[in-house]
């Protein structure tokens, strides 16, 4: 299960600079080709979060890799995930009307 969760992850890591070579993606934003955009990142935090998870159900790991995750999810799942793909979306949605 756990190699199935990093290869989800660099999967997702993979696309997303990918997608950001679209044509004309910065001056004619459209919401498919921003959506496209959004899909790495979104298969990248759900990697994330099903990796927090099985993290916390394991017995054996030890509290720095739990903080190692933690912290590692702070910025895939939050910064990336979340704050990225909402600014990009909004810019695409309020801006180009």
């Amino acid at each position: 299960m756990c190699i199935l969760v990093v290869l989800l992850f660099l999967i997702g890591s993979i696309i997303w600079p990918l997608s950001l070579l679209q044509n004309n993606l910065i001056e004619k934003k459209t919401l498919n080709k921003s959506l496209i955009c959004c899909m790495g990142l979104f298969i990248a935090a759900i990697a994330g979060i099903l990796a927090q998870a099985g993290s916390f159900e394991a017995n054996n790991i030890s509290p720095l890799a739990l903080l190692g995750i933690t912290l590692f999810n702070t910025t895939v799942v939050l910064n990336d995930g979340i704050v990225w793909c909402a600014r990009l979306l909004y810019q695409t949605i309020y801006k180009n009307k």
